[in-house]
């Protein structure tokens, strides 16, 4: 049985919206959610355009991409950086993860490594919204020691396979 798709009683009033834009415009690209034979809502990317635009009761051809298991994956993506925003926002320190687990807080951290093997770990970077601006009070250059705030901008990041030293659980 070929698969058939139709709009949700929901979504009734909106595929009446997207109708009348399609006659005005010719053509419209959205992303609309279906329900399948089973009745099982699935989410596309939906493209149309009418054979003849001039003609208002012209066929439409539709375009339809399943999107669902991206959209699944969008929001479970969201979920987990709204996830890991929490935990940086509560643990400043740090938090030790092990094979995707919270191990647990670590206080000063500290790693060490050779630079381009630390840097080809960076695993994810968080976007704007995870932007803090971190540094010290005291440079660490210097003869004698310099009393200068130094910082850094940098955002949330996520770095596999690191040796963390010291600290404080």
């Amino acid at each position: 049985e070929a698969p058939q798709f139709h709009a949700s009683p929901q979504h009734e009033a909106s595929m009446a919206e997207h109708y009348r834009r399609l006659r005005e415009t010719g053509q419209i690209n959205l992303e609309l959610p279906l329900l399948d034979n089973r009745g099982t809502e699935r989410w596309f990317d939906a493209h149309a355009v009418m054979l003849d635009p001039t003609d208002p009761q012209s066929k439409i051809v539709w375009t339809l991409i399943d999107i669902s298991d991206k959209r699944d994956a969008r929001a479970a993506l969201a979920a987990e950086q709204l996830r890991l925003r929490t935990v940086l926002e509560r643990f400043p320190g740090g938090v030790l993860i092990e094979d995707g687990r919270m191990k647990g807080v670590v206080k000063n951290p500290n790693y060490r490594g050779i630079s381009a093997s630390f840097w080809r770990s960076l695993a994810a970077v968080g976007d704007a919204s995870t932007l803090q601006v971190l540094g010290t009070p005291y440079c660490g250059k210097g003869e004698p020691s310099q009393i200068i705030g130094v910082g850094h901008a940098s955002p949330a990041c996520v770095f596999t396979d690191v040796d963390v030293v010291g600290g404080e659980a």
